[in-house]
């Protein structure tokens, strides 16, 4: 099976001069494995695809893989189309779909949310009030001008992040890596904060010519 893993792994290890720039289009990446034999051998494009499109499965995506946009602006030094994988839809991987580098695409996305975190402020200096308005009589004030500085309303709290939803595919190769990467990096940090969590684990196994008695009284509850 040819994964983000795997494709990471070529990355890393036979492309490094590409991707040390932070980007290379599935395209691109294709023709390479057409031309080096040292690449891992695929059958046909659509098993490179398939493996593109598995990073929205891969848990330790950030180390072991990459993210993912439609398009880089090079005006502004920014990724277009951003995904990032358990947070955005990969979508349908094409020519010009260009693989990021971890660290850009998170790099990206915080600046991303600071500024629109910046945008969302009140505008105006802090402590300052607006000039009330006079009535007809005489110009004063029909309530006594507030003093700057006093204490206003509280802000009603606004929840963002209100839910987690993660689906990780474990190696069977590298079972106990994944599983405890899963208990580390995820599971140990939401169980930390007061919520409702729920961990749910699906194992499935076939066997053409039976699984042996040992096995099936070790499993079976």
């Amino acid at each position: 099976m040819h994964d983000a893993r795997n494709i990471r792994y070529d990355l890393d290890q036979y492309l490094a001069a590409i991707w040390q720039s932070g980007r290379i289009a599935v395209g691109e990446l294709w023709a390479y494995h057409c031309r080096h034999p040292y690449l891992h051998r695929l059958r046909d494009r659509s098993v490179l695809d398939a493996g593109v499109s598995s990073v929205e499965n891969l848990l330790t995506w950030d180390v072991e893989a990459f993210a993912i946009a439609t398009g880089y602006d090079e005006s502004t030094g920014q990724y277009l189309g951003l995904a990032i994988p358990h947070q955005d839809p990969v979508g349908q991987v094409t020519d010009s779909t260009l693989l990021v580098r971890p660290d850009l695409a998170l790099e990206q996305r915080d600046g991303d949310l600071a500024e629109r975190a910046t945008r969302t402020e009140p505008a105006g200096p802090a402590g300052t009030k607006p000039t009330p308005v006079s009535d007809t009589t005489g110009g004063i004030p029909e309530t006594p001008a507030e003093p700057v500085g006093a204490p206003g309303p509280e802000p009603a709290h606004i929840a963002h992040n209100k839910r987690f939803f993660g689906v990780v595919t474990v190696s069977p190769d590298r079972y106990a890596r994944d599983l405890t990467r899963l208990s580390q990096e995820i599971i140990q940090h939401l169980a930390a904060e007061d919520v409702d969590l729920e961990i749910r684990a699906e194992i499935s196994a076939r066997n053409p010519s039976g699984f042996s008695c040992r096995v099936s009284r070790r499993v079976t509850c």
